[in-house]
């Protein structure tokens, strides 16, 4: 093990104990060779994966969803770049980490916050410059779909831009909106869309009839519509949180979910009305996750590097361009997805990003087996490589989200190390027990640190000082 670890820093690939791949009876069929005529990118707000029913088949939460894992390609385990909504979408849209996109907040430029590089070209603008008509409807983090260039037809449904939306009208609106447009497409026009629901995000909010499905009893507790300040003085600690209220807000969580999932049946039923469905190529992806209380009793996501937040499950649905129904098991980054999507589409991948084709993997069954690297702003990094996880926190905690502070930040170690087969919930932390492979692993994120301008522009910063 450490040997490999030791070679990985040299180029060679790490030790992967995950089970490989299942290879699909038609893996290697490869039909379809001109681009395909209808692309739909769905990407959904603040998934924790364990929600999907692909992982938790006791909750009907996502039926459409596992349909299309099912039709496609599997990827279980992605690395997010950070657990913030307008950075990770960025990262879907580039294949870029964010010290090159350059997005780092959820602010737009007007307010403070950074809009995406001009050197980085985006997934709708490389379908865009390739014939496509390029959609986008978000209920969240418009100013992505900006560029530059901008998306080309944009729709936008959040209370930012339309104050006094809220997450389920915005998310009613924008599924409306796009199966209108798509069912109405002129059947010779090439069509990019790219969709982003808000749901399932705080505030959690019942979402009927589907609440009753996951939380058939009655719930007497305080946490009946939790508004943002009760969820807060959960997390503050100042009010208890029990087994039952646990079982209350998953639920509320979950019916969110499953409203979403409904509005993907919306779409695809409109790709069906279109003649589009049966070739269509469909991404699922998702921003991030969230911890709901299962760390530090923190409800959100911006505080933590932990794959609650950080980790999640994709898939590519692909007739005749991947296989249906394989599962790839392996870590890899979700800068990975555009050039995996652009080779499946016949589009050149170049330009500024990070990310790598999956295809060939895909279709021969093969793990990929490379690093994914993620960050929590200036001030935390890390690595996932193989069955291991480094996180490079100098400050051992971080302040800069709901609640927390500089004199209460949110808890963490100098340095953290899991080895996650073992410990998924990444609760045992091995720096000390293990601390070749923490040595192995701290070198590859101090090398991903130097090369980035986030950290490099400013010498005095805490991951640069600590990887000196």
């Amino acid at each position: 093990m450490l040997a490999l670890l030791l070679g990985a820093c040299g180029g060679a690939p790490p030790a992967v104990e995950e089970p490989g791949a299942e290879c699909p009876a038609d893996a290697d069929v490869v039909t379809a060779t001109d681009p395909p005529r209808t692309v739909l990118f769905v990407s959904v707000d603040t998934v924790h994966r364990d929600f999907l029913g692909v992982h938790h088949p006791e909750w009907d939460t996502t039926p459409t969803l596992d349909a299309l894992f099912a039709e496609g390609v599997r990827f279980d385990n992605v690395l997010v770049p950070r657990g913030l909504s307008a950075v990770s979408m960025t990262t879907l849209m580039t294949g870029a980490y964010p010290v090159t996109h350059q997005v780092r907040a959820n602010e737009p430029p007007e307010a403070g916050g950074s809009g995406i590089a001009a050197e980085v070209p985006t997934l709708y603008q490389r379908f865009g410059d390739a014939g496509y008509t390029t959609y986008g409807w978000l209920a969240n983090m418009c100013f992505v779909m900006d560029g530059p260039p901008a998306i080309g037809h944009r729709s936008c449904q959040s209370d930012d831009e339309n104050p006094g939306t809220d997450q389920a009208t915005g998310d009613f609106r924008i599924a409306t909106e796009a199966a209108e447009t798509i069912a109405a497409l002129p059947e010779d026009e090439r069509f990019f869309g790219w969709i982003h629901f808000m749901d399932p995000h705080d505030p959690y909010d019942r979402r009927d009839p589907w609440y009753a499905d996951f939380h058939p009893d009655t719930y007497d507790g305080p946490l009946q519509d939790p508004t943002e300040e009760e969820l807060l003085a959960v997390s503050r600690g100042d009010t208890p949180f029990d087994a039952e209220d646990r079982r209350h807000v998953d639920a509320l969580y979950a019916s969110q979910l499953r409203q979403t999932d409904e509005h993907v049946a919306t779409l695809l039923a409109a790709l069906a009305e279109s003649g589009r469905l049966d070739d269509a190529v469909i991404v699922v992806a998702f921003d991030h996750g969230d911890e709901l209380a299962r760390r530090n009793g923190y409800f959100f996501h911006g505080c933590s590097p932990y794959n609650g937040v950080i980790g999640s499950t994709y898939g590519i649905r692909a007739p005749g361009r991947l296989p249906a129904g394989e599962v790839l098991a392996n870590w890899v980054p979700s800068v990975d997805l555009v050039p995996t999507l652009l080779e499946v589409a016949g589009l050149p991948w170049s330009g500024p990003g990070e990310g790598r084709s999956l295809v060939d993997n895909a279709r021969r069954c093969v793990e990929p087996q490379h690093p994914a690297f993620f960050e929590r702003g200036a001030e935390t990094a890390g690595v996932v490589l193989g069955s291991w996880k480094y996180i490079l926190d100098p400050k051992a905690g971080y302040s800069k989200c709901k609640h927390y502070d500089g004199e209460n930040p949110f808890p963490g170690a100098a340095a953290e190390l899991y080895h996650l087969p073992d410990d998924p919930l990444e609760l045992t932390n091995e720096v000390d027990s293990r601390p070749e492979i923490a040595g192995v692993l701290r070198g590859r994120v101090c090398e991903w640190v130097r090369s980035g301008p986030l950290w490099s522009d400013d010498p005095a910063n805490a991951l640069l000082v600590a990887c000196e």
